[in-house]
């Protein structure tokens, strides 16, 4: 059973329980695998390019930036964790490189 996930909105007035709290949507996990072999080696700045752009949108809107879980993962001669698993709004991708 999945736990809800919760979100501390504001204090109530006059109302001393504690902060009004509402549901989160659920958490949707991306995982993006990036192809990281020699062969991508000339596309590298499109691929930078766009996962920056893709963080950007995410962030965009407040919901999505708090219900989507972003994994980044390249693969070539070997797999490698290059970010994550972290929510869209803190996800703040760097530049990569690949050794192919």
């Amino acid at each position: 059973m999945e736990r809800k996930r919760l979100r501390q909105t504001s204090w109530v007035s006059g109302d001393c329980s504690g902060p009004a709290v509402e549901p989160l949507p659920p958490l949707v996990r991306l995982h993006l695998v990036i192809d990281g072999s020699g062969s991508m080696c000339d596309s590298i700045d499109a691929v930078n390019d766009g996962i920056a752009m893709l963080a950007v949108a995410l962030r965009q809107d407040a919901i999505t930036a708090d219900s989507i879980d972003i994994t980044l993962i390249s693969f070539g001669g070997t797999v490698e964790l290059l970010a994550g698993p972290t929510l869209a709004r803190d996800f703040r991708p760097r530049s990569y490189t690949w050794s192919g």
